[in-house]
């Protein structure tokens, strides 16, 4: 019993700065709560409805309306610190329906980087780039995002939660039972294994480079007016790519067939 005190007092130090870590980070990740304004969302859904029923009969107003609808999600986004994979979802779907098509888009792939595996994403996802004129091509996903789709059966705060309880639950084992023991390291193994799947959902989104042409735009060979035209023809609105470089008003992209050029960065969205 003796040769065991000193290695269980170890873990419960390891334990108790694991949870000191947690706390840390808790003010960090104060994104990851839902502060869904209940007012806006619910004002940006009867737009939306509303938009629906006069699209047959008056295209103009029901533009009006999906406007409105886009905006009224834009708001509880903003105080939402823009998380929420349904907020992004439904701001994507006004965008398209007010004829935003590269910012719906960039909304769609901004959902899916919180949830990849929703289906209804990966639906308007598909329609949305349907319309895209002359497209040259979406990127493959990163083994990151591979990766990351494995656990998107439960929400990063759901598992942050988890791994919060669990550490609390591994420490309180250690502490007031050592024969437990087996138990508390179990519990805190499962609670690194959760807190390493936020981390790399947080990273995934961090290191995205993505971004969407939000209007019709042409690709230099280098970051200025006077430089050639990589490509003859202007690229359209809901052109995907990745950024490259910025320097100076200008962003060097790289499109899904490998071409790069220079573009204006009014031109393009980032997703994110």
């Amino acid at each position: 019993m003796m040769q065991r005190t000193p290695l269980v007092r170890v873990i419960k130090i390891i334990c108790l700065i694991a949870l000191a870590v947690v706390g840390a980070v808790i003010p960090v990740a104060s994104s990851w709560k839902s502060n869904v304004n209940p007012e806006a969302v619910a004002a940006a859904e009867i737009a939306y409805a509303r938009g629906t029923e006069l699209s047959a009969s008056d295209s103009l107003a029901a533009a009006v309306k999906f406007r409105e609808s886009a905006d009224g999600f834009a708001v509880a986004l903003a105080e939402a610190h823009g998380e929420g994979a349904a907020l992004r979802f439904n701001h994507a779907n006004s965008l398209l329906r007010a004829g935003d098509l590269g910012e719906a888009i960039a909304e769609y792939r901004a959902a899916a980087l919180r949830a990849p595996n929703d289906t209804r994403i990966q639906t308007n996802l598909s329609e949305a780039r349907g319309q895209v004129a002359r497209s040259p091509g979406v990127a493959t996903p990163t083994i990151l995002q591979y990766i990351c789709g494995v656990w998107d059966f439960a929400t990063e705060q759901a598992r942050w939660i988890a791994t919060i309880a669990l550490l609390w639950i591994g420490c309180a084992v250690l502490t007031l039972n050592t024969h437990w023991r087996s138990y508390g390291l179990t519990a805190f193994a499962c609670a690194l294994l959760l807190g390493t799947t936020v981390m790399l959902d947080v990273a995934r989104r961090n290191s995205s480079a993505a971004a969407v042409f939000i209007d019709l735009a042409v690709i230099r060979k280098g970051n200025g007016e006077g430089f050639e035209l990589t490509i003859a023809q202007p690229l359209p609105e809901g052109t995907e790519c990745e950024v490259i470089e910025s320097r100076l008003g200008w962003i060097q992209v790289e499109l899904a067939d490998g071409t790069r050029g220079w573009v204006d960065d009014q031109a393009i969205i980032r997703v994110n």
